[in-house]
């Protein structure tokens, strides 16, 4: 029995299923990665504490989620059907349930904060699969899988603590990629029914799924145009069509208005009349080639027309030139992760410049270890296989609509029909694997063009950008290892060339660095919600009446109601622009107008409003909105550099690159005179400017008198726990600057209360303000 075991778990299976054993070992090391901010025993960023209370409430609720959630947008509410995507909530909690009726037990928030780390350690299982099924080559999904791991571009949203739409959504976009690949070479409707159940737990995710939409219907738009159509594209499509039907019962999804559901319907129906066309013979044979080129125009001449008669179709071609343009109104262009990319952020999220100080000595050849360059390699091959029939002619039209996509997003959308008619021409026979490589190219085209768009999007990207990367890979080793001049070369007895020794170091180098990254990364991932942030949040939620609503920026809101357990006025949805319109615009007005908006205050049931130091950063964000993107005033920031003590008096030395600020005090440390602001280059200094107001907490805004016939400059100085603050003359005299520099001087209705005692001050030196509001009723 002994020796029947050893066999067959001797050599030969372990050389049978190395792939397997290195997938498997893969993902664990995935898991243990990824999992490392789980010790700090907290959420990572902001969004996640949103999603962290939606679901413990679905889990303490029978599965049942809030009629109206009064916790955000305080004092209507808002019913989370109408506004949010429900599988980043629901599936999570599944899985836990799953998990106890095992006997695992764990906390709901130890499970929320490994969760991502598990979806994405499963990733990197799935992502082998497709990589195997796509290229039909086992290293290449090995290598794909790898670049992954070390991806950190897609590690940011899955890491433990990241308890986010991507961790689910991200899981499920690759579960149906995997299975519609499956379904289309197989031309299988069980796994496309498949694919569609995974599209759909996808779609109602994570919002970055849409784009999926737009992949697939021009991979068939474009098989379509070269004449390409079968039973098994006409089956494997049907998966889309399931996402925009289950798409349909989300509120905020529904109507077929939507450029995705009409793209999709669409290219279905020319799908399903090409199929009949041929498979009925309605068309002659030698006809059916021009099928689609007078369908696709007769339609868009319907639209066009019929634009000018009909505010349906005008919001369709509305719909398409803003997709085109990648409109954004002027919230969206104040949220970092909402920004356009480009393409030095895609080479940083894609490389291992996390490694270099453990290995310094690659600095110069990093890009051969990262998954950016190799990526570039394995779409320039890929294309070159597609096209490698065509005359020179063809091949440079190609290129030269491809180097125009990518300099423009704009032109970005021309790219898929030029490429077409390109290929089009004297190119009848496509086989499967070419097909497939198409898709990898526009999955990968798409996914960089979204990044152009949003900065966020680049974990859309990663997959198809690993995909091409360990398929360049696994095709450099197959001719490196296959070429006739390393052949016969082999030692004797091992089997192996001297001359094959730099390709192992290579493989071993891109090991090591990609999975050094990896760690390293995630090692430095850890919570925002800081020290400072937890003891304001338990006083709120231990010293305030319950529903006492609280007012700040945005960012802040979901903190207030997952951690502090009272209700926002505005949070990190966004949802809601009118909102964070009138913050902004109450903020940015000058302090004497304040009691103009106690209407406003009193409408929106304020009982407390909470300043943070992080807030002046933000300032140049709020003074957009409120001017509805005409002005942005922004506020410099400096830190103390030096000393230097000058008689009876001692000049204070704060930088800001290339400004800098000396401030004289006096030997008790009180302020003894005007600013002095200059632009510096080292230890050189020019443009001496006075600043004669400071912003003060105890007598409101002072000024001193500068030297007679200086230079001065309009603003004021406010000298903080957190550093020192330039306040230009913009914002001087406005509420926000009062609230956050003079603590609430001179304005009514408001009373500071935490931190007031020694003890709060000890804990939180003035990082975190909380103001009680208190109107007077015959005010």
């Amino acid at each position: 029995m002994l020796s029947v075991m050893r066999k067959s778990l001797g050599p030969e299976l372990i050389l049978k299923y190395w792939w397997l054993i290195c997938i498997l070992l893969l993902t664990l090391f995935t898991f243990i990665t990824w999992g490392l901010p789980s010790k700090y025993g907290q959420l990572t960023g902001l969004d996640e504490f949103y999603v962290y209370r939606m679901s413990e409430y679905v889990l303490n609720h029978n599965l049942q989620f809030p009629e109206i959630d009064y916790m955000r947008y305080w004092p209507d509410g808002v019913s989370p059907w109408k506004l949010e995507v429900v599988a980043c909530m629901y599936v999570p909690v599944l899985f836990y349930l799953l998990l106890q009726f095992f006997g695992i037990q764990m906390s709901f928030l130890h499970f929320a904060i490994i969760y991502p780390a598990i979806t994405g350690a499963l990733s990197i299982f799935v992502i082998f699969w497709i990589g195997k099924e796509l290229f039909n080559d086992k290293k290449a999904g090995l290598f794909a899988a790898m670049f992954l791991s070390g991806a950190s571009g897609y590690i940011s949203r899955t890491a433990a603590g990241g308890f986010e739409k991507e961790a689910t959504g991200g899981l499920f976009i690759l579960l149906f990629m995997y299975f519609f690949i499956r379904s289309y070479k197989q031309g299988s409707i069980k796994y496309s029914l498949t694919a569609g159940v995974f599209l759909s737990i996808a779609s109602w995710a994570w919002g970055g799924a849409l784009f999926i939409y737009y992949v697939l219907p021009a991979f068939f738009l474009l098989l379509l145009i070269l004449n390409r159509c079968n039973e098994a594209m006409l089956k494997s499509f049907f998966s889309l069509v399931m996402g925009i039907v289950a798409m349909q019962f989300l509120p905020f999804y529904a109507g077929l208005l939507r450029f995705n559901s009409i793209t999709t319907i669409a290219i279905f129906l020319l799908l399903s009349a090409r199929y009949l066309a041929e498979r009925f013979k309605l068309i002659k044979e030698d006809k059916l080639q021009y099928f689609l080129p007078v369908m696709v125009i007769a339609g868009l001449v319907f639209v066009l027309v019929g634009s000018m008669f009909s505010d349906y179709l005008w919001g369709m071609v509305h719909m398409v030139i803003s997709l085109v343009t990648m409109e954004k109104g002027v919230m969206g262009t104040t949220v970092a992760e909402q920004m356009p990319g480009n393409w030095d952020e895609i080479i940083h999220r894609l490389d291992i410049s996390f490694a270099l100080p453990t290995f310094p000595y690659l600095q110069s050849i990093e890009p051969i270890f990262s998954a950016w360059f190799l990526m570039l390699l394995g779409a320039a091959f890929m294309f070159y296989l597609t096209i490698k029939k065509r005359s020179p002619v063809h091949i440079f039209v190609t290129l030269i609509l491809s180097f125009i996509s990518l300099l423009s997003p704009i032109l970005a959308a021309f790219l898929v029909f030029g490429w077409a008619i390109v290929l089009k021409f004297g190119f009848k026979n496509l086989d499967e694997s070419n097909e497939l490589m198409l898709l990898t190219l526009l999955w990968l085209f798409m996914g960089a063009t979204t990044v152009f768009f949003m900065v966020r999007l680049i974990f859309f990207l990663t997959p198809p950008a690993v995909l091409a990367a360990g398929f360049c890979l696994s095709k450099g080793i197959n001719l490196a290892m296959g070429s006739k001049w390393l052949k016969g070369r082999t030692t004797k007895g091992i089997g192996i060339s001297v001359l094959h020794i730099p390709l192992i170091a290579f493989m071993t180098l891109l090991l090591l660095t990609n999975l050094t990254s990896a760690y390293i990364f995630c090692a430095s991932i850890g919570p925002i919600f800081n020290q400072y942030w937890a003891d304001s949040m338990n006083w709120v939620s231990a010293e305030t009446p319950e529903n006492s609503s609280i007012l700040s920026w945005w960012d802040f809101g979901y903190w207030f109601q997952t951690e502090g357990h009272r209700p926002s006025i505005a949070d990190g949805g966004n949802t809601n622009g009118t909102v964070n319109e009138q913050i902004a615009q109450w903020f940015t007005s000058d302090s004497k107008n304040w009691t103009d908006f106690r209407w406003w205050l009193k409408a929106k049931d304020v009982k407390y409003i909470l300043m943070d130091y992080s807030l002046p950063g933000k300032y140049g964000a709020i003074s957009k909105i409120a001017s509805a993107g005409k002005n942005v005033i922004g506020m410099l920031e400096f830190r103390q550099t030096a000393i230097y003590p000058q008689q009876n008096k001692t000049i204070v030395e704060f930088r800001a690159d290339p400004y800098t600020v000396w401030l004289p005090v006096t030997e008790n440390g009180n302020l003894a005179g005007a600013a002095i602001f200059m632009v510096s280059s080292g230890s050189q200094y020019m443009g001496k400017t006075y600043i004669s107001d400071y912003c003060t907490a105890s007598n409101g805004i002072i000024r001193f008198q500068p030297p007679e016939n200086s230079n001065t400059m309009p603003g004021c100085i406010a000298v903080t726990n957190y550093g020192l603050f330039f306040v230009p003359a913009e914002a001087e005299f406005t509420i926000f600057t009062n609230l956050m520099f003079m603590e609430g001087y001179g304005i009514p209705d408001v009373k500071k209360v935490y931190p007031v005692t020694q003890e709060q001050l000890q804990r939180n030196p003035n990082l975190i303000a909380i103001y009680k509001l208190e109107i007077n009723e015959t005010a």
